[in-house]
C-alpha cells in the first residue's frame, strides 16, 4: 500500500482542524500535550476559520 506525502501546508490544516475542533492541545513548544475522542462529529466548516476568498472558490470548485 503506498502512503501519498502531505505537503506542510494540508499538514497545518490538519492540526489546526484537530486543535480547534479540541481534539489536541498544543502547548508553546509547539507539542501536541493531549488526545482525546471527539463526542461530537464537527465538520470542517464549523471550526475552521476561512476566508471569504477561499470559501467562495471552494463552493465554486464544489458545484
Amino acid at each position: 500500500m503506498m502512503v501519498p506525502s502531505l505537503t506542510p501546508l494540508q499538514i497545518n490544516v490538519i492540526v489546526r482542524y484537530l486543535e480547534r475542533s479540541g481534539a489536541i492541545v498544543i502547548d508553546t513548544e509547539g507539542y501536541i500535550v493531549w488526545t482525546r475522542k471527539e463526542q461530537k462529529q464537527l465538520t470542517l466548516g464549523e471550526v475552521a476559520e476561512i476566508s471569504g476568498d477561499l470559501r467562495e472558490f471552494l463552493e465554486k470548485r464544489g458545484e
